[in-house]
């Protein structure tokens, strides 16, 4: 194996890691994967249940319901 691709695959392992390193959200930060992306932020425009997801997990804790409804 040549200088070159022993640097090149070294280099390569570098940026790697530090490409890893950087998206690592921090210890407080809950991430939720879904597989689709959201059509528009209205909620009354919902078509799925993956976006109806997404908006539960937005709107949730902007409401409570009371035992009487």
């Amino acid at each position: 194996m040549s200088t070159f691709a022993v640097i090149v695959i070294l280099l390569m392992g570098a940026l790697g890691t530090a490409l890893v390193n950087a998206q690592t959200p921090d210890e407080e930060t809950l991430v939720i994967g879904q597989s689709v992306d959201v059509s528009a932020m209205e909620p009354s425009l919902v078509t799925s249940r993956a976006e109806a997801n997404i908006f539960g997990h937005l709107y949730a804790t902007l409401y409570e319901i009371a035992d009487d409804g």
